[in-house]
């Protein structure tokens, strides 16, 4: 019986692990993106008014009932988030706004402030996905 082999190994088989490693990373890190529930603020810029929903199982129905409840006709989407706060801030004065989101309400809330960089910046909206 002959130990050596004059064949050289496979290379396909360290390939093919690495695929699958790869592979399963991909679908680990979609899965844990894709989780709910999802919640969304929209804003319409002209009109100041918001709509907000909260508790959806995907993205696309908490963005879809967050500009039916804000009811204008250039409402649009301003933050989403799943499994954390989102915030959004205005400053009626010179109509700039900012939106934040994460893990905490006051996370959430700061960032929005920030984000609408303005001394007279206010939250008016805040809301709340998780489990």
């Amino acid at each position: 019986m002959n130990l050596h082999s004059n064949s050289r190994p496979s290379a396909s088989k360290p390939w093919l692990i690495s695929i699958c490693a790869l592979l399963l990373c991909l679908a680990f890190v979609h899965s844990a993106s894709a989780r709910g529930p999802f919640c969304a603020i929209a804003y319409s810029p002209s009109t100041y008014k918001v709509g907000w929903s909260h508790s959806w199982p995907n993205r696309a129905s908490a963005e879809s009932t967050a500009l039916a409840n804000c009811n204008t006709y250039d409402a649009r989407i301003v933050v989403w988030v799943s499994n954390g706060y989102a915030a959004l801030a205005i400053d009626k004065n010179t109509g700039r706004y900012g939106y934040g989101y994460g893990a905490t309400l006051k996370a959430a809330k700061r960032n929005a402030i920030q984000g609408c960089n303005s001394p007279h910046a206010r939250v008016v909206q805040t809301v709340w996905a998780g489990v």
